[in-house]
């Protein structure tokens, strides 16, 4: 997981503690971005498409300075904060608490998910909806 949040900027607009990293791009610079494009460059899952065979571990690692979700969706949408990116919602919004505390990374945290199913997995930040990864977890001796 990366960003690149400006501390002082996102300090202010959230709370103290919503950046505490020292990146580049401002609260207002992400909030235009994102109204641009539903998307913002600096935030993103450094893979966006991997593979792992059955029973393996991804091993999720915030090197941002914001905390991040790495929440596994059944499809692809909107996600639980105010960046609306007007897709439908990927989850209940009204679970996202206990989404957080399960799928959640504060900066610098790390985060083990077990591939334990074949097929296909999605997996999105709640906060962040453009952050997204999907995984082919493949079967011993073959494809998913």
């Amino acid at each position: 997981m990366q960003d690149d949040c400006e501390p002082a900027s996102f300090n202010a607009a959230l709370g103290p503690g919503a950046c505490v990293r020292a990146g580049q791009t401002t609260f207002d610079d992400l909030l235009a971005q994102f109204a641009a494009k539903h998307s913002v460059d600096k935030w993103r899952f450094t893979r966006a498409d991997f593979n792992i065979g059955l029973g393996g571990t991804i091993h999720v690692v915030n090197q941002g300075g914001e905390f991040h979700t790495f929440s596994p969706v059944d499809e692809f949408g909107n996600g639980c904060s105010p960046l609306d990116n007007g897709e439908e919602p990927a989850v209940d919004c009204a679970e996202f608490r206990a989404i957080a505390e399960a799928t959640g990374v504060p900066a610098g945290g790390v985060l083990d998910v077990s591939a334990a199913k074949p097929g296909i997995q999605r997996f999105e930040c709640l906060i962040h909806p453009w952050m997204r990864s999907t995984v082919e977890v493949r079967a011993r001796g073959g494809r998913g």
